[in-house]
């Protein structure tokens, strides 16, 4: 095999590995930049871990560290930003999540967080409750809310 061939194979190599790193996505400490964690802003926790964000947003644990309760908000399913926020906190898809609380709803456990349809209606549900927690884009206005650091 003459040296230009070999270069030809090593260039087609090198493109269809760029396409599968491509195609197979980001990993989820990438993706989480896509958003925010906010909480009231007089909720005293400075940052929570994934699975913590996970269990208050599921309802799992149902109060801050001060007894105030947990007052999770949602997207739609179909948002592009919850999906990137139940992949990354949850480790699950928005159906598989919608699954979830359809389990809750039928067994009489519980019922899901109210669902949103904007960042400024994240913010304005976040702002009127102190045991509020949301999920917004990082292009979001944040007045009245603060920012929970989020511990990858």
């Amino acid at each position: 095999m003459n040296d230009s061939k070999a270069w030809s194979l090593f260039l087609v190599f090198l493109a269809a590995a760029g396409l599968a790193l491509v195609e197979r996505g980001a990993p989820a400490q990438e993706t989480a930049a896509g958003f925010r964690v906010i909480v009231h802003a007089q909720n005293s926790t400075p940052s929570a871990t994934p699975a913590s964000v996970s269990r208050w947003m599921l309802k799992k644990s149902m109060a801050w560290a001060d007894g105030t309760p947990v007052e999770p908000v949602d997207l739609d399913e179909r948002s592009a930003l919850r999906d990137a926020f139940s992949q990354s906190i949850h480790g699950r898809s928005p159906q598989t999540i919608v699954t979830f609380w359809q389990r809750q709803v039928f067994s009489g456990r519980d019922v899901p967080p109210p669902v949103v349809a904007t960042d400024d209606a994240v913010v304005a549900y976040v702002r009127r409750r102190p045991g509020a927690i949301g999920y917004v884009s990082t292009a979001a206005r944040l007045e009245g809310v603060r920012e929970l650091t989020v511990d990858w």
